[in-house]
């Protein structure tokens, strides 16, 4: 079998699992308790772990075709890279700095006075390392996408398609 080939074969069998994963579960729980219950209240823990339905995708399918974990992109590769790893944290963090900057400069004044009568230093210190520290559990929610769909599909088309 040709590489291409054999890509496509790996390509489809992702797709298969993937949605196969995600959409019976989803089409049960339409079924059970109707599409607009299941995005709120107990239900919507039910969803949940739909959205790692491609990251498990991702290792049947290593499995199941013998792949390996080669080139799975699941590793830090801080060696030479360590400054975007600190981009990729500092950034979000100075674009939301940036933003409300802009919004008071534009919208407002520029004082802090008010900003404290609600809020103490301490408490604005502790809200600005909560959203540091709400980061990694956001990551972690969209990890299932990002180890399905990025870690393995992606890597499968680029063989098949190029890269624009």
């Amino acid at each position: 079998m040709t590489n291409k080939k054999l890509e496509l074969k790996r390509l489809l069998l992702f797709l298969l699992f993937a949605f196969g994963i995600a959409w019976i579960p989803a089409i049960i729980l339409n079924a059970a308790v109707g599409y607009e219950n299941w995005f709120s209240g107990p239900y919507m823990i039910l969803g949940l772990p739909l959205l790692y339905a491609p990251a498990l995708a991702n290792i049947i399918t290593r499995k199941l075709t013998k792949e390996g974990w080669e080139n799975s992109l699941f590793h830090f590769n801080f060696k030479g890279h360590f400054k975007y790893y600190v981009l990729a944290v500092l950034i979000p963090f100075l674009q939301g700095l940036l933003s409300n900057i802009t919004m008071t400069l534009v919208y407002g004044h520029w004082d802090f006075q008010e900003m404290l009568e609600r809020q103490t230093v301490p408490e604005y210190i502790g809200s600005v390392l909560l959203m540091f520290a709400m980061g990694p559990l956001f990551a972690w929610n969209t990890f299932g996408e990002e180890f399905g769909w990025r870690a393995y599909m992606n890597q499968k088309m680029e063989p098949l398609l190029g890269t624009a």
